[in-house]
């Protein structure tokens, strides 16, 4: 049964795209929004969750059950795309003139996000990634209070990147990479909406240098700059709440985890590679060892598979 919204009470809308490449670890990742129902309760909210060109298979085995969540809400884009009709690597252009390439036979996340943030109308919208798994509340409950308390606050994200020069794998050069606050889970006032920046990733050349904005960047800067709203990560706060989340990373570009088995075994290891044993406090030095061990079973079983997901895969057996 699906929740019944009590009026007055501010709303949410947690906007999570899923592709064949990332349905697998997305089946966990949509699990651990059962831990905000308790915490979450004067909230309106739920996770809407974007079929982004599942293929039959996997909606017969998995949007029947993720439906059946009392938070949740299923938007299958079969209803208006046709997949067939995307070609790994074509360029798309927004409204803006920006540029980017299909990474596979799916939408662009970008593409999707500026159609969808142009239009709602709750008080909170969030982008989240299929490979964002929530460990603990409490960054989402801090993050809730610092917007409602400081109204020029308009962005919370679970973590953020820094302005930095270094090499990107995925165009195989080096770029002036601009600060993001992380879109594997971020969340957004309404007011943001002002700001008609695109969300589609913007790269421009001042004195020979690439400066670098990846997806949302250009919109966040924009929003900061031209109208002076503040932006915080929960990170920013208390570097403990980075054992509340698990981003797995660049699910979208999956091709060798191709199977629930192989997620699973996965998940643990990097799980216990981030947040140890979960009964026990993660900065105890007993966690720490196990959490040391985790990153040496990382490094020697998934290096590969983790290093694959840095650069684009037009094709992937998955989407099959």
């Amino acid at each position: 049964m699906k929740k019944n919204y009590t009026l007055n009470q501010p709303s949410i809308v947690f906007f999570m795209l899923v592709t064949n490449r990332d349905v697998y670890i997305a089946d966990y990742s949509i699990r651990s929004y059962r831990k905000l129902k308790p915490a979450l309760e004067n909230y309106n909210w739920k996770l809407v969750i974007y079929l982004n060109c599942i293929k039959k298979e996997f909606k017969n085995k998995y949007s029947k059950k993720w439906n059946d969540y009392d938070y949740t809400e299923i938007i299958d884009n079969s209803e208006f795309i046709d997949a067939e009709k995307l070609i790994p690597g074509q360029e798309v252009i927004d409204d803006y003139g920006n540029k980017s390439y299909l990474e596979g036979k799916f939408e662009r996340g970008c593409a999707v996000w500026e159609r969808e943030f142009r239009k709602f109308e709750s008080d909170y919208w969030a982008t989240v990634d299929a490979d964002f798994e929530i460990i603990s509340p409490d960054f989402i409950l801090e993050g809730l209070k610092q917007l409602e308390q400081n109204k020029n606050l308009a962005v919370f994200s679970s973590d953020s990147g820094s302005t930095d020069y270094k090499y990107d794998s995925y165009s195989d050069g080096y770029i002036i990479a601009m600060k993001r606050h992380n879109t594997w889970f971020c969340i957004y006032k309404r007011e943001c909406q002002i700001c008609m920046t695109s969300h589609f990733y913007y790269e421009e050349e001042i004195n020979g240098e690439r400066y670098s904005y990846d997806d949302a960047a250009k919109f966040q800067f924009d929003l900061e700059e031209k109208y002076g709203y503040g932006l915080l990560a929960a990170t920013e706060l208390n570097n403990v709440f980075r054992y509340s989340f698990i981003h797995y990373g660049a699910f979208s570009k999956n091709d060798s985890l191709d199977g629930p088995i192989k997620i699973y075994i996965y998940r643990c290891i990097i799980f216990l590679s981030r947040r140890g044993l979960i009964f026990l406090s993660p900065t105890c030095i007993i966690n720490k060892c196990f959490q040391f061990l985790g990153k040496a079973l990382k490094i020697i079983f998934y290096y590969k598979i983790n290093k694959e997901r840095r650069k684009y895969h037009y094709v992937s057996k998955l989407d099959k």
